[in-house]
């Protein structure tokens, strides 16, 4: 996802200011301008120092894009963190559009190098079956 919608970054309660800076530094840029740490730890920190779900359906697809491609860069979010924060921020309620793009690209992401988690495949292989 490119925006927040109507979400403005600058109203996010973020207990540390460098995070505040970070949302509204990655807004006003294209997601391929956005730099590595800021996408892992805006991913990592979503709902914990950054006060806001909205934040991870904003973030986590293009986590999971770099993560994929380069699964030995230093993430600090992982397997069960994405997990928590999938659960967390409510994914079945997400916009049909970044529900797909998600669920599309986490089994790249849990068959990556270093990226295996096995509370997150156990979490996809739920979530597919729920309406099957």
């Amino acid at each position: 996802m490119e925006t927040f919608g109507t979400i403005d970054p600058a109203a996010i309660a973020c207990s540390r200011p460098e995070d505040s800076e970070r949302l509204i530094g990655m807004r006003a840029v294209s997601p391929d301008q956005w730099t590595d740490r800021d996408v892992d730890l805006v991913v990592f920190r979503a709902m914990t120092t950054i006060m806001s779900p909205e934040v991870v359906p904003w973030a986590l697809a293009e986590f999971l894009r770099r993560a994929i491609s380069n699964p030995a860069g230093g993430w600090t979010t992982d397997g069960d963190v994405v997990r928590q924060k999938l659960e967390a921020s409510k994914f079945g309620e997400w916009p049909a559009e970044a529900q797909d793009e998600v669920l599309a690209l986490l089994p790249a992401y849990i068959a990556a190098p270093d990226t295996y988690s096995e509370s997150l495949a156990a979490w996809l292989q739920a979530f597919s079956r729920k309406d099957a």
